[in-house]
């Protein structure tokens, strides 16, 4: 696997040589990093390309002043080509941004998006903290091992199981001798804004799924969305990091469907 920055300051890693494109976006809060587990067995299967960007102003990217949906989804647009077919796994956030570009908007040609545990029900109560928790000033601490815990619980890993250093370790930054998370706390601002408009205009073939236990997007949300999601059991909000084989599995069923209908 190799990576560098693209034209736009995005880190994407990336393995596999020509064929079709398999993007893995991530959550809120996360970096690339956190599709490790999955990557294992996409890595054996997968027919050409795979690209694990971290989103901007989040793990080893760029920090900007727009994080707005669109703009997230046109960072990822820029790595591909217009003839690429694309497919796309993402998680919360990177469901979103998934489901954004496979409006057709954005000039690429996605066949498939498998969307886990998005998101759909925000209360006003949410919004608001997000943009509070937007506006907070840089968190300084005076250790690696407190930005590294302070990453896990951030992104929402702390204590599931699978080992994570990796994407904690692209998750902190050091600056003569503090730390604090490699995330631009302006990425929480608008990560509510859309949600339903955007899943209800996917122009592609689309999978929701949602950990049997996933709190943030319980299936009942949803459900009350107009939407049928797989349910994944024993899973949490993380699906992708402690039921990777599952995930992997839901999306290999779905590329066959769709591949079975003459799509």
């Amino acid at each position: 696997m190799t990576g560098n920055h693209s034209r736009n300051g995005l880190w994407v890693e990336q393995m596999g040589e020509a064929g079709e494109v398999l993007v893995l976006i991530h959550g809120l809060g996360a970096n690339g990093a956190v599709w490790d587990p999955l990557l294992a067995l996409a890595a054996r299967e997968w027919p050409g390309r795979i690209l694990i960007p971290d989103l901007r102003g989040h793990g080893r990217s760029k920090h900007d002043e727009n994080y707005s949906f669109g703009t997230l989804s046109s960072d990822i647009a820029e790595l591909l080509g217009a003839t690429d077919k694309v497919s796309i796994i993402g998680h919360s956030l990177g469901g979103v941004l998934g489901a954004f570009l496979g409006t057709g908007w954005f000039g690429i040609d996605v066949e498939l998006v498998l969307a886990l545990s998005v998101k759909m029900k925000w209360s006003k109560e949410e919004i608001d903290k997000g943009r509070s928790v937007a506006r907070n000033p840089v968190k300084w601490l005076s250790t690696r091992n407190e930005a590294l815990d302070r990453y896990m619980k951030v992104s929402g890993l702390a204590g599931i199981g699978p080992d994570m250093s990796r994407s904690a370790n692209a998750g902190i930054v050091e600056h003569e001798g503090r730390y604090r998370l490699a995330i631009d706390q302006g990425i929480f601002g608008s990560a509510a804004l859309g949600v339903g408009a955007i899943m209800n205009t996917i122009a592609c073939g689309l999978t929701l799924a949602t950990g049997a236990n996933d709190s943030v997007a319980p299936a009942s949300d949803i459900l009350a969305a107009g939407f049928d999601p797989i349910v994944i059991d024993k899973a949490g909000h993380n699906a992708h990091v402690t039921a990777a084989d599952e995930v992997w599995a839901l999306f290999s069923a779905a590329r066959r469907k769709r591949s079975a209908v003459g799509h």
